[in-house]
């Protein structure tokens, strides 16, 4: 189990199609990564993925994840007056991991902020059994470190015998065990 980029996460699960009985998983999941993203100090009201104009997956021309929102700016009196709208556009590269482009006006050189920003963020490791495409359970080793364990068939008692853990764990979708 590894950790991997949240753009790398939020990627694979808008390129996933999940399994029948598992419709509303790859919403849940989107949600979850979404509400990593920046949100407050002046992106008031978070950030939002625009799904019709996002590409990822085998049939893209060119993989690119949209977000968007806007910025609720302050005048040196320490009033709001003014919002400006943004796109961040995220593409993959293979020299950068990833590029980024943010688009809108760029009123007090917030586009520099934004860029930093939604760098850092798009950038932060998380687990990638959370937002793994096939079945299984994760437990905790006696670190706490996540351990995935998949399996085909129904029966998954062994797992806590061959792994001696405590039936405590995760379930992901797509396993019938236990």
């Amino acid at each position: 189990m590894k950790k991997i980029p949240l753009y790398v996460a939020l990627a694979r699960t808008i390129a996933w199609t999940p399994p029948e009985g598992y419709v509303g998983e790859r919403e849940k999941r989107l949600k979850g990564l979404i509400d990593e993203l920046p949100s407050g100090s002046g992106w008031d009201c978070g950030t939002k993925l625009d799904e019709e104009r996002t590409r990822v997956g085998v049939n893209a021309d060119c993989e690119r994840i949209v977000l968007f929102g806007s910025f609720h700016h302050m005048n040196d009196g320490g009033m709001y007056d003014g919002w400006t709208d943004h796109e961040i556009h995220v593409k993959p590269s293979l020299r950068w991991g990833f590029e980024m482009r943010v688009t809108g006006r760029d009123r007090n050189d917030i586009k520099d902020y934004l860029h930093d920003l939604f760098h850092e963020a798009l950038s932060l490791p998380v687990w990638e059994y959370d937002y793994a495409t096939h079945g299984g359970f994760v437990v905790e080793d006696r670190e706490g470190e996540p351990i995935e364990v998949v399996w085909s068939t129904n029966e998954g008692a062994w797992v806590w015998e061959v792994f001696g853990y405590e039936p405590q764990a995760v379930r992901l979708y797509g396993t019938s065990g236990r």
